[in-house]
């Protein structure tokens, strides 16, 4: 955790807790990292990350351009949603390729009856 006594040496931080939904942020003033008052709809002049309030795990923060930052429960969503549209193309993939050997099969056995048949009727 930072410690405003003792801080690393950086311009500030930002922390979230996921119990509350709250950021927590602090800007160096000095030697010391002073809090910032009131996290939500704040922007960081030197990122333009904006910070609202949360929800549990879902932390809310946007970029420069508006965009909301996926939290890790959105990632996570759609890292499982990805995988299992993988699944289903794979297998179907794998049904097509199955469906061409069986046709193709098919086709060569009523060349190998045809030719059967011919060879019979000589």
């Amino acid at each position: 955790m930072l410690n405003a006594e003792n801080p690393p040496r950086s311009r500030g931080g930002v922390l979230y807790d996921p119990d509350t939904g709250r950021w927590e942020g602090y800007l160096r003033e000095g030697e010391k990292l002073e809090p910032i008052p009131d996290m939500e709809g704040w922007v960081s002049s030197r990122l333009g990350i904006r910070f609202e309030r949360g929800h549990k795990e879902d932390p809310v923060a946007y970029e420069i351009e508006g965009n909301r930052f996926v939290g890790f429960v959105e990632l996570r969503q759609a890292l499982e949603a990805a995988i299992e549209r993988e699944r289903r193309e794979e297998e179907q993939r794998r049904a097509e390729q199955e469906r061409l050997l069986r046709e193709q099969a098919e086709r060569r056995l009523a060349e190998l009856e045809a030719e059967l048949r011919r060879l019979r009727d000589e």
